[in-house]
């Protein structure tokens, strides 16, 4: 409280000019104040699923800014964060200087993986690269060649059925690697009769690269009605193992 003190004996002038005064120093000496509060604007965050964004609303003043912490959740990754005029550094989004209410929009999206093979010999896989999803599985289709066969498949924590080879659940980029054997030519040296369409066994004494012994079952599927085979030359044809279609050398 402002007590003001009028002199008793003063001009009128004196008087005039000290009210001035006084009314000036009751407005800036007793607590009042001629300024204007800045404005303010209210800024809101908002994060699809897979991720979070905070603070989720904040009032900032006009000409000012202000930064989001954007975080993803296991397996997501931040897909793009818009809004405010910002940008973003890391997980940080700064906005731009701030004149009016404004949203920060932040998706996400599944993290992505590639997953590619890595073939030795002469055979195939289907697809040779491809991307996956944060904890999705994926199939690789093995297609053997004739005259080879897969050998070994190995790579992230798959498991073979078939000609086809399954992942285990993907939590990081991983490679598939595929190897091909050759199978070998094999050289007939006693004599044999064929017929035509019927199935023949050959027990030989022949191994594979991985030293296995190699028996064949095979059918002679176009030929005159009977062969035999001597030593006096050489035939090659083809047969089938296992439904696999393979080279043989004997003697015709």
């Amino acid at each position: 409280m402002c007590n003001l003190l009028f002199p008793r004996k003063q001009g009128i002038k004196f008087s005039i000019l000290f009210l001035f005064f006084v009314v000036l120093a009751s407005v800036s000496g007793c607590g009042g104040s001629n300024s204007t509060a800045p404005e303010s604007f209210n800024i809101t965050g908002s994060a699809s699923v897979g991720g979070s964004i905070l603070p989720t609303s904040v009032s900032v003043n006009a000409g000012g800014s202000t930064t989001f912490k954007i975080t993803p959740d296991n397996g997501y990754e931040i897909q793009s964060v818009g809004g405010c005029a910002g940008s973003l550094n890391g997980f940080d989004y700064l906005t731009g200087l701030v004149d009016s209410t404004c949203s920060v929009n932040a998706p996400f999206r599944r993290t992505s993986y590639q997953l590619s093979t890595a073939i030795k010999g002469s055979g195939a896989a289907t697809p040779e690269i491809q991307y996956v999803s944060h904890n999705e599985q994926a199939k690789i289709t093995i297609n053997e060649f004739p005259q080879t066969k897969l050998k070994q498949i190995s790579g992230c924590n798959g498991s073979m059925d078939g000609l086809v080879y399954t992942t285990a659940q993907v939590t990081q980029s991983c490679q598939v690697a595929i190897e091909f054997n050759s199978l070998p030519l094999v050289t007939i040296v006693s004599d044999q009769a064929l017929r035509l369409g019927e199935l023949n066994v050959i027990n030989s004494d022949v191994t594979d690269p991985d030293g296995d012994l190699v028996t064949y079952h095979w059918s002679l599927e176009s030929a005159q009605k009977r062969m035999k085979f001597s030593r006096r030359k050489v035939l090659t044809f083809i047969f089938h193992q296992q439904y696999r279609a393979i080279m043989c050398s004997g003697l015709l």
